[in-house]
């Protein structure tokens, strides 16, 4: 029982840290001034996501502008 605790945290652990990388990945960027549609492709590629997990990341990070 303890070791696949252990393992579920070590699994949630490494989500959050990619979590973490994804949206560093976008606000980087952004910061750029990279258009959306090539920091999807580049999300894709570097984290090797589906479309509709790239669509999802980006919809979460990607800061409009007001």
């Amino acid at each position: 029982m303890a070791a696949e605790g252990r393992k579920e945290g070590k699994a949630e652990g490494r989500k959050e840290g990619i979590e973490q990388g994804i949206k560093a990945f976008i606000e980087i960027c952004q910061e750029n001034a990279m258009l959306r549609e090539a920091a999807f492709s580049k999300l894709m590629e570097k984290f090797s996501l589906t479309s509709d997990l790239t669509k999802e990341y980006l919809e979460r990070f990607w800061k409009t502008q007001s």
